[in-house]
């Protein structure tokens, strides 16, 4: 996926990599293929998956979501919905 849009507001995979540019946040490693597969929109993360925890300054200019975190997983930037797990929104190779 290349955008997301949240209230109002659309955040690009363009924009996300400028973002973790500025913050250094770049030069992740991608997921293996089969672990990657399973990474999807409505899907729960897959179970033992790292999830990495983002600098607040980073965070704050992502478009929000009531319930939800955005993390890094592998080079890809995910939003969690905190109660279950599920990935509400994916962009890839952001990192």
């Amino acid at each position: 996926q290349l955008s997301v849009q949240m209230a109002g507001v659309t955040l690009t995979v363009g924009t996300a990599r400028q973002l973790a540019a500025q913050y250094q946040l770049q030069g992740a490693k991608p997921l293996p293929p089969g672990i990657r597969k399973q990474l999807a929109r409505g899907k729960p993360l897959p179970p033992g998956l790292a999830r990495q925890q983002l600098p607040a300054s980073y965070v704050q200019q992502l478009p929000a979501r009531d319930g939800c975190q955005w993390s890094q997983v592998g080079s890809d930037l995910v939003l969690v919905a905190i109660a279950t797990g599920v990935v509400v929104e994916l962009l890839s190779d952001v990192f």
